[in-house]
């Protein structure tokens, strides 16, 4: 994907970036993150543009972005607002964008205890 359809892909029902192929395929998956389904007419939609093979690919990649996403979430990952386009103005990322929270100090290392039935130390 170029970068003028990337900064488009917010828009992409109305955009002409973006081919009736690509608007069926952004519509299915759009309608299956935010809604976990998808209506009949939004299927057959994709189902007239695309083979059953690569349905199923597009399907897993959605369900792999899902596990990321929830992995990433599970473990406090930020996105370092990659996926912001609401933001994004025409310079990149505008430097009033909140950073992330820094990551916590780690506390310093317990020295070992040696075993209670260790020998003394030379």
């Amino acid at each position: 994907m170029n970068q003028a359809r990337f900064d488009a892909l917010a828009e992409y029902e109305t955009s002409p970036l973006f081919t009736g192929k690509d608007r069926a395929a952004l519509d299915y998956v759009t309608a299956l993150t935010r809604g976990k389904k998808v209506d009949p007419e939004t299927f057959a939609r994709l189902a007239a543009q695309y083979s059953d093979r690569e349905i199923c690919e597009i399907v897993w990649l959605v369900a792999s972005e899902h596990v990321y996403n929830l992995t990433d979430i599970g473990l406090n990952i930020h996105s370092d607002m990659l996926c912001d386009l609401a933001r994004k103005n025409k310079q990149g990322f505008s430097s009033a964008l909140p950073t992330p929270p820094a990551a916590p100090t780690p506390k310093p290392a317990r020295p070992a205890t040696p075993p209670t039935n260790a020998p003394p130390p030379p």
